[in-house]
């Protein structure tokens, strides 16, 4: 990262001009005697500053990516899990012979609370890959799609009229049979992506 002239004066000069006028100062208000007793306890003072900040820094910074990886590492495990099962049911689904009543309840058994829960909570940002977080994202928005338009499917099923309701869940059933083999596809994108 490039620092500018006025971040560079901001950071390093006006501090060193501080630092300096207060030595001056010290030195013209308490006279030479105080100056040879303050200057060297002075110096071990800024000597330990300039090497002990950066170096509790460095392993705060340790610490906090250890910490991160961690979190990481709990995350991870239990959407991979997530996605499974679902993936399960969508294969399920694929290769059922009762497709037409099992439309109704796809979206039933889709899961994703772990990712609301880590959604939510903000705890996604400890995934630092970005295109496995699209992956992921992706796969659940698929699945989330699916869902709406399972729940369309079964209000559609309290129509009286058998016709109409038939006319009108004919598309919906078509979308969520497109849109599972849409889900399929990014679900597995999703799990090759998770090590």
């Amino acid at each position: 990262m490039k620092l500018s002239f006025k971040d560079l004066l901001q950071v390093y000069l006006v501090p060193i001009i501080v630092v300096i006028a207060a030595l001056i100062a010290v030195y013209l208000f308490l006279g030479s005697s105080t100056w040879q007793d303050f200057l060297p306890n002075f110096l071990a003072t800024m000597l330990g500053a300039i090497v002990g900040i950066p170096i509790a820094i460095s392993i705060n910074n340790q610490q906090e990516a250890k910490k991160d990886r961690i979190q990481k590492d709990k995350i991870v495990p239990l959407l991979r899990e997530e996605l499974l099962v679902d993936f399960g049911h969508l294969a399920s689904w694929q290769k059922s012979n009762f497709q037409k009543l099992e439309t109704v309840y796809t979206g039933i058994f889709l899961e994703d609370s772990a990712w609301k829960a880590f959604s939510d909570s903000g705890e996604l940002a400890f995934i630092k890959d970005p295109e496995l977080l699209k992956k992921i994202s992706h796969a659940y928005s698929s699945m989330s799609i699916l869902k709406l338009l399972s729940e369309r499917y079964m209000d559609l099923a309290h129509l009286p009229d058998q016709k109409e309701r038939d006319l009108l869940q004919a598309p919906v059933a078509y979308l969520i049979s497109k849109g599972i083999d849409s889900a399929l596809e990014d679900v597995s994108a999703a799990l090759k992506s998770i090590k």
